[in-house]
């Protein structure tokens, strides 16, 4: 089978999608990383780390607030409108302005959803929706003030089989 040798990325079509979307939100956060000479490790040497996630926001005071105080997200670092950082485990979840709607969901995963959710009615001044049960998860999905949905769940535990 013949291979295929990859070919360099050079222009904005090529670039791979995440790229093009961290560029557009927030050139100030990706000065330090450039995705394009990440190399990968090899095949068997372990797979990368999820470092951070980037959620676009149309102001930083209303997002920040709401992921501090009604999600309960610890407040790493903020730099004014600029950025804001949160510790989500053993990831960072970050906010920077840009456009909004659309793109890929952040999911949390959380030990007792209800109990998550009854913390969350306690902080939000809006109601908390209900708790949705699917075939391998609970799932609770809260919409940010810059429309971005956030989804928290909960691993039903599976049938032996």
């Amino acid at each position: 089978m013949a291979q295929i040798a990859p070919r360099p990325i050079d222009t904005p079509r090529d670039r791979p999608l995440n790229l093009r979307i961290n560029r557009s939100i927030s050139r100030w956060a990706m000065q330090s990383v450039d995705l394009r000479q990440t190399s990968m490790p090899a095949p068997g040497s372990g797979t990368p780390d999820l470092g951070q996630v980037i959620y676009p926001v149309r102001e930083m005071a209303p997002a920040v607030a709401f992921y501090r105080d009604v999600v309960g997200l610890p407040l790493k670092f903020q730099d004014g409108d600029r950025w804001a950082a949160f510790r989500a485990g053993a990831a960072t979840f970050a906010l920077a302005p840009g456009a909004t709607g659309g793109g890929a969901t952040a999911a949390f995963r959380v030990a007792d959803l209800a109990a998550f959710a009854a913390a969350l009615a306690a902080r939000s001044p809006a109601p908390v929706p209900a708790i949705a049960r699917g075939a391998h998860e609970l799932t609770l999905t809260l919409v940010d003030p810059s429309g971005n949905a956030v989804v928290f769940y909960q691993s039903l535990p599976q049938p032996a089989g």
